[in-house]
């Protein structure tokens, strides 16, 4: 893809990321309409339309995403100390409980500006200091929020302790800790237990297991997971624009919300980072982590077609196939009826919801009629994967850009579409930013 297609998916990002700093990422009226902006630049860019036929060096681009970087630091200071505090549930107390995230922001963006030199210093050491940080801030999150009250964190607390003692998570049951039935489907709440087990399949089980085994909060393997992906990304083709690319998504204004509130889209994040990483750097470690990549979320099944850009042989997609099949078969055969109600039936129960950051409810909210159709999210999701098949060359960088604007499209249009579900959209465009000036096409 060209400089400036990159440059439309960065701008693009970066909206997306205001959008979520609006309301925690649901709906209101300002989100609704930054959503729809960064669709439209991302459409742009795709479709290679408008300004993304300009003309733009590598070294204009970098300083793009620094700039941007800069500027979402600023904002995610900005919202700790007005409206909008880094997470929801903090423990914070005295005039300067927020100095350790104004101190690590500072940092950042002093490190980010430092990009701009030319010296080998701005390279690899530089973005290593921006992990510490990243890591850093996110540990602080972690301990300024030892208790989010949220269902995904209550989750995965119980759901791993439940793996570790030898009992199958998938067919247990979690107590109703948000006490409101209406936010899951009809007959799923009885005498305050949640009727279904784990949510989430198998590859995430394990990594937030082994997370536990290293502490007692599964959140800071998902930390790891979010600073790692940035390695993936820098990491693929070293280069002014992968590191700031790698940077624009650690730092997106809703990080340590995403942390805070223990969802799982960084793992899927930094498998898809690695996968890039893989295919310009270790083709014969490809095919594991795309396995593990596309078993790891019900929704990724849209990214299925964006392998394509991938050029896969037979071989790979077999070798793909065991490698999911492995990481999952042993605990669907562990109780398929309980695997198959929790992880997949689970998920076509799901009312749609109001507070949605999406068109769908933006309809309902402007009073345009009754909550549209679930169809619509697959529809729009299988027009943007067929557009991305049409426009997008066939490179590592367009099969991150692909699955990124593919699940775009389907959460804009989706029943359901929070942070968590964007913030992995922000980390898809990011990672289609791992290539060299000899990939443009």
């Amino acid at each position: 893809m060209s400089h400036a297609r990159l440059a439309a998916l960065a701008v693009a990002t970066f909206v997306l990321g205001l959008s979520l700093q609006v309301n925690w990422g649901t709906w209101h009226p300002q989100a609704a309409a930054l959503l729809a902006v960064a669709v439209l630049i991302a459409t742009l860019g795709i479709s290679d339309l408008g300004p993304t036929r300009w003309r733009l060096d590598e070294n204009s681009l970098g300083a793009l995403l620094l700039g941007l970087t800069v500027a979402q630091l600023a904002e995610l200071v900005r919202g700790a100390h007005a409206q909008m505090p880094a997470g929801m549930v903090m423990d914070l107390t005295g005039p300067k409980a927020l100095w350790p995230l104004d101190l690590g922001a500072a940092a950042a963006a002093v490190l980010c500006l430092a990009g701009f030199s030319s010296h080998r210093l701005a390279g690899w050491p530089r973005f290593a200091l921006l992990c510490g940080v990243h890591l850093a801030l996110g540990r602080w999150m972690i301990w300024a929020s030892p208790d989010p009250h949220m269902d995904v964190y209550a989750f995965e607390q119980l759901a791993t302790a439940e793996l570790l003692a030898g009992h199958n998570p998938y067919a247990m049951t979690f107590p109703d800790v948000l006490h409101d039935a209406s936010l899951y489907g009809p007959g799923l709440v009885k005498n305050g237990r949640l009727m279904f087990g784990f949510v989430y399949p198998p590859v995430v089980l394990l990594w937030l297991a082994a997370g536990r085994l290293l502490g007692h909060d599964g959140r800071s393997a998902l930390l790891l997971a979010m600073t790692l992906s940035g390695v993936f990304i820098a990491a693929a083709r070293p280069s002014r624009v992968s590191f700031a690319a790698a940077t624009l998504f650690m730092f997106t204004p809703r990080f340590l919300f995403t942390i805070e509130q223990a969802w799982t889209d960084s793992l899927m994040v930094m498998l898809l980072a690695a996968c890039t990483w893989a295919a310009l750097r270790w083709p014969r470690g490809l095919p594991y982590l795309l396995g593990a990549f596309l078993v790891s979320k019900q929704y990724l099944l849209f990214a299925a077609p964006a392998v394509v850009m991938l050029r896969p042989t037979p071989k790979l997609l077999l070798k793909a196939g065991l490698t999911g099949a492995a990481l999952t078969l042993p605990f669907m055969l562990w109780n398929p009826a309980a695997f198959f109600e929790s992880v997949v039936w689970l998920q076509f129960q799901q009312p749609f919801r109001l507070d949605a950051l999406s068109f769908s409810s933006t309809v309902v909210h402007l009073g345009l009629g009754d909550a549209p159709s679930a169809a619509w999210g697959f529809l729009a999701g299988a027009v943007g994967a067929a557009l991305c098949l049409w426009k997008l060359p066939r490179t590592p960088a367009s099969f991150a850009a692909a699955v990124g604007f593919t699940l775009l499209c389907f959460f804009a249009f989706n029943k359901q579409a929070f942070c968590n579900y964007y913030v992995f959209v922000i980390g898809a465009f990011a990672a289609s930013m791992t290539q060299s000036s000899a990939d443009n096409s």
